[in-house]
């Protein structure tokens, strides 16, 4: 099992990788020269500029899995009250799980609390109108303190929060609170273990359900190994330019004879003149070589990145793969897009298992995310498929390909529109 202190350490890696915080922005993450001093190194780090990989590819994927809504259905009124409002913030589910995915796809891992507010009301109908119900509230992955898991299921599991309390004309006094869930018990203790509160669930269930997309609770996705090459290119386009700022102006080289005295002044620019006696002065242009190399090795780091994220631009227009491989690489694309959309519709389940265990129901409810994402290097099909057509094949194949192809190109589009545009591609007659 992965180390918890060292998972962490992982984590506030990303949490910066991602929010341009912490080494990014101070210049912590570049790494000194053997032999450059400590003023030029403070300077490199306060030019440095770093930029974000991790952000457009989370944004890239979320926009794969969320531009289609997700079926949802209940037949329990009080499910549908929550999911426009999931959180007690006023978001709607939609928005809920997509915030929550992209901390997952960061992290490997998201948590989500499972809870009930305390103040139920006399009635049903007091519950209703102060919405009394289950609700969900993110737990942020870097205050995870500790947890056990037996066979396979959560035992129970603890977080740390820094509560901030503050008195009129007073400073704000920060203390450390820890939150732990057992399957039936809920405790919140100080730093030194007293139990200032707590209280009984009796679910059977740790309330707190994570969405991890590997195999261990604490796991890592692609993004710590963006985040990874990240940093270096950081540390590449600094070195960069300090070449460019080294070595990009020629270099003056002023002969002085021997026995001749060294000028005790020398300015040379746009707007005075250099006067010389003898040997008539040269500039040395540096070599454009060092930075032609940073140049590709940045390209060669990017073009990793765009791999390891099934970049489908990098797939379609930067390849050299024959039409089987590229194929291949975006059939692994829209695999990973169906693993990711699966995970997330296993997680809504779980959070409604609990919903209707706080609300002592019966399990009602049913939820489809999308799968049929057919990503694809369209221009590239549908000049595979003028081909074919041109070969010979049947009607009823140009039909079905057309369709494909509609469907690859309108993804986002419902069941029923795109049902209208089968409908006239069947209806469609070809000229010839």
């Amino acid at each position: 099992m992965v180390n918890l202190s060292e998972q962490k350490s992982k984590w506030e890696f990303l949490d910066n990788a991602y929010n341009e915080t912490g080494g990014f922005a101070n210049g912590g993450y570049l790494q000194k020269y053997t032999r450059e001093t400590s003023d030029k190194f403070a300077m490199r780090q306060s030019v440095a500029y770093y930029i974000n990989y991790n952000k457009p590819i989370i944004d890239r994927f979320s926009g794969y899995l969320f531009k289609k809504k997700p079926k949802r259905l209940s037949e329990n009124e009080i499910i549908n009250q929550i999911l426009d409002d999931v959180d007690l913030n006023g978001n709607n589910l939609d928005i809920f799980i997509q915030n929550i995915f992209k901390t997952a796809f960061l992290y490997g891992t998201a948590f989500i609390l499972v809870d009930m507010p305390k103040d139920l009301g006399d009635s049903l109908a007091d519950q209703k109108q102060k919405r009394a119900f289950p609700y969900f509230k993110e737990l942020n992955p870097l205050s995870l303190y500790d947890f056990y898991i037996k066979n396979g299921v959560l035992e129970w599991i603890i977080f740390e929060f820094n509560i901030e309390t503050k008195e009129p004309f007073a400073k704000a006094v920060s203390e450390k609170r820890y939150y732990f869930w057992s399957k039936d018990e809920f405790q919140i203790r100080n730093s030194s273990g007293d139990i200032l509160e707590a209280s009984q669930h009796n679910l059977g269930f740790v309330p707190v359900v994570a969405l991890q997309f590997g195999s261990e609770l604490l796991g890592d996705t692609l993004s710590y190994e963006v985040a990874q090459i990240a940093k270096r290119i950081y540390n590449a386009r600094s070195e960069l330019d300090e070449i460019l700022r080294g070595q990009t102006f020629s270099i003056l080289a002023y002969h002085v004879p021997q026995g001749e005295n060294t000028p005790s002044e020398l300015k040379v620019s746009t707007d005075n003149a250099l006067l010389y006696s003898g040997n008539k002065p040269e500039f040395i242009s540096p070599s454009q070589d060092s930075a032609s190399t940073y140049f590709t090795h940045i390209e060669n780091l990017e073009n990793i990145i765009d791999e390891i994220s099934l970049n489908p631009v990098n797939l379609s227009t930067k390849s050299d793969d024959s039409g089987v491989a590229l194929k291949y690489k975006f059939e692994n694309l829209n695999g990973y897009l169906n693993f990711l959309s699966n995970s997330l519709e296993d997680l809504e389940r779980k959070l409604f298992d609990l919903v209707f265990k706080y609300l002592n129901s019966e399990y009602n409810y049913s939820v489809s995310y999308p799968n049929d994402f057919q990503i694809s290097d369209l221009t590239s099909d549908i000049a595979n498929a003028h081909a074919l057509k041109e070969f010979g094949m049947p009607e009823a194949w140009s039909r079905a390909k057309r369709k494909e192809l509609a469907r690859a190109d309108l993804n986002g589009l419902d069941d029923t529109e795109m049902g209208e545009i089968y409908q006239e591609i069947d209806e469609y007659k070809e000229i010839d």
